[in-house]
């Protein structure tokens, strides 16, 4: 059994299995992911995740990566207007 709870930038799929309960997937995101002006510039939000998530990739052999990126672009309906390329 399982259910999916979705939002602007959540995504949470839970899934039960005897007594216990697992949230994973799970997407957490921020937009900006830092804040550009004002008294709080500068900020990142969820910064150390996003450093964490950058030296996971960097660290993947050029095989490992292959198979972990989907894609080299943004897909529309992730992106407001034109989608390019990914950093």
């Amino acid at each position: 059994m399982g259910w999916q709870l979705d939002g602007h930038h959540l995504g949470l799929n839970f899934t039960v299995v005897g007594d216990s309960v697992e949230v994973n997937p799970a997407f957490i995101g921020a937009q900006p992911n830092e804040v550009p002006t004002g008294p709080y510039a500068g900020w990142r939000i969820l910064g150390e995740e996003e450093d964490k998530a950058l030296a996971l990739v960097g660290s993947l052999t050029k095989g490992q990566r292959a198979s972990a990126i989907l894609g080299d672009t943004v897909p529309d309906e992730i992106l407001p207007g034109q989608s390019g390329a990914m950093r």
